[in-house]
C-alpha cells in the first residue's frame, strides 16, 4: 500500500505535508507526497484529487490509502484485505460526528480527507467516475462529487 497525498505551496502546506512524510517514513510506510501547482482556489485544488490517485493506483498497481496533506500518521496502519475496493470514514455511522448528521448507515457522506483504494477494477471504475464528475462540476466540492458516483 502507498500513502498518497499533495499540498499546494502556499501557506502553512508544505510544513503539515512534511509532517505527513515524516510519520510515513517513522512506520516504514511507503508514500507520494508531493507538492501540485497552487490554482488560486482551494476547491480547485482538491478537484486534482481523483485524477492524482487514480494515475498512482494505475502506475504503482497497488491500493493506495489517500490522506489529506494535513493528516499524520500516529500508529501503525492495519492490513487491509486486498479484496477491498473502497474504505472511506462515513460521517453518517459516526453517533458524534462534527457536523450533527444523524446516524443513518444507508447513507454515505464521506470524509475526502482519508480514502483507500484497492488496485482493483472496481475502485479504478469508482475513481474513473469521480475524475469526470470533477470536470463536469467543477464548482462542487470533491468528497461531495464522490458521494455521488456509488
Amino acid at each position: 500500500m502507498l500513502v498518497a497525498s499533495f499540498y499546494t505551496p502556499a501557506g502553512i502546506y508544505p510544513a503539515l505535508a512534511a509532517r505527513l512524510a515524516a510519520s510515513c517514513d517513522r512506520f516504514g510506510v511507503r508514500h507520494a507526497v508531493e507538492e501540485m501547482p497552487d490554482t488560486g482556489d482551494l476547491k480547485t485544488s482538491n478537484n486534482q484529487k481523483p485524477r492524482y490517485i487514480l494515475d498512482l493506483l494505475q502506475d504503482y498497481r497497488e491500493p493506495i490509502l489517500w490522506l489529506d496533506a494535513d493528516c499524520e500518521i500516529v500508529k501503525p496502519i492495519p492490513v487491509v484485505p486486498p479484496s477491498v475496493d473502497f474504505a472511506a470514514f462515513n460521517w453518517y455511522a459516526d453517533p458524534e460526528n462534527s457536523l450533527g448528521l444523524p446516524v443513518n448507515l444507508q447513507r454515505l457522506k464521506s470524509s475526502g480527507g482519508v480514502l483507500y483504494f484497492g488496485y482493483t477494477p472496481a475502485a479504478i471504475e469508482l475513481l474513473s467516475h469521480w475524475t469526470r464528475a470533477v470536470i463536469d462540476h467543477p464548482g462542487v466540492v470533491d468528497d461531495v462529487l464522490l458521494d455521488g458516483c456509488f
